[in-house]
C-alpha cells in the first residue's frame, strides 16, 4: 500500500497546487504552453511528463507560491510517456 501512495503523490501534489493557486486546468496550460487535457490527465495518474514539462509546470507554480517548486516534487516515478 505504500508504493501506492507514493505513485498517486505527483499527481495530487500537482492538483493541489493549482487549487490552492485557484488556477483551472486551462490557465496552467496557457501559461505553461502545455495542453490543458495532457494536464488533466498527469493529475490523474494517467500521464507522466518529461524533464522539459516538469521544468515548465515547477517554474510556473514557483512563480506562484513565491518559492521554487522542484521537480522532484512533481516527477511521476512512471517516467515520461
Amino acid at each position: 500500500m505504500r508504493g501506492a501512495c507514493r505513485l498517486h503523490k505527483p499527481r495530487l501534489i500537482a492538483r493541489s497546487i493549482r487549487r490552492v493557486c485557484g488556477l483551472s486546468l486551462k490557465a496552467v496550460g496557457e501559461a505553461t504552453d502545455l495542453g490543458f487535457s495532457h494536464l488533466a490527465r498527469f493529475e490523474r495518474g494517467e500521464a507522466a511528463f518529461g524533464v522539459e514539462k516538469l521544468r515548465r509546470l515547477a517554474a510556473f507554480y514557483g512563480e506562484r507560491l513565491g518559492h521554487p517548486v522542484t521537480m522532484e516534487l512533481l516527477h511521476s516515478e512512471e517516467g515520461p510517456m
